[in-house]
C-alpha cells in the first residue's frame, strides 16, 4: 500500500467507525470523487441515496474556522449524484484532534462562500507535484461536528 492508498485507508476507517450504524458502500475507486455511497430512509420514510466524500486533515480543527474543497471535486460529486436521483452529498471532514465535521453540501449556497485559488499538490497525499486548485472554503458552523474516538 503506498503513501497515499494508506491516506485514503485511514479516513475512510475513521468514517466507518463513526457511522458505524450505517451501511456505507465504499467506493472501489481510490481515486474517485466520493469515498462512500448508501441509502437511507428519511423522516417522511422515503429512500434517500447518498455519496460521502472523506478527508482527513493533519491539522487540529481549531487551527481555522474553515476548512476548503476543491471545487472540480464539487462539481464531480454534483454530476455523480444528480445522475443518481438527485442523492444527497456530503463532505466529511476529520482533523488530527479527534474532531470531524459533516457537511451536507447540497445545503451550502456556494455563492455565499470564499472562492479563491491556491497552488497545492496535485495530490493531497502524495507528492507528485503542485497544480493550482480553484477550493471553496466552508466555514465550520455550517457543518456538524463530532467527537471521534
Amino acid at each position: 500500500m503506498n503513501e497515499f492508498e494508506l491516506t485514503e485507508s485511514v479516513g475512510r476507517k475513521k468514517a466507518k467507525r463513526l457511522f458505524n450504524k450505517y451501511e456505507l458502500v465504499e467506493s472501489d475507486n481510490i481515486f474517485s470523487c466520493w469515498d462512500f455511497s448508501g441509502r437511507t430512509q428519511s423522516i417522511a420514510d422515503e429512500a434517500v441515496n447518498y455519496f460521502i466524500e472523506v478527508k482527513n486533515r493533519d491539522l487540529k480543527s481549531t487551527t481555522y474556522d474553515t476548512t476548503f474543497l476543491e471545487v472540480e471535486k464539487l462539481n464531480a460529486l454534483k454530476a455523480v449524484a444528480d445522475a443518481n436521483e438527485k442523492a444527497a452529498i456530503f463532505y466529511l471532514c476529520f482533523f488530527n484532534d479527534d474532531i470531524a465535521y459533516m457537511f451536507n453540501l447540497r445545503k451550502i449556497d456556494i455563492t455565499n462562500v470564499s472562492i479563491f485559488q491556491m497552488n497545492l499538490r496535485h495530490k493531497t497525499a502524495i507528492d507528485v507535484g503542485i497544480k493550482q486548485k480553484l477550493l471553496i472554503e466552508i466555514p465550520l458552523e455550517l457543518g456538524k461536528r463530532y467527537k471521534v474516538n
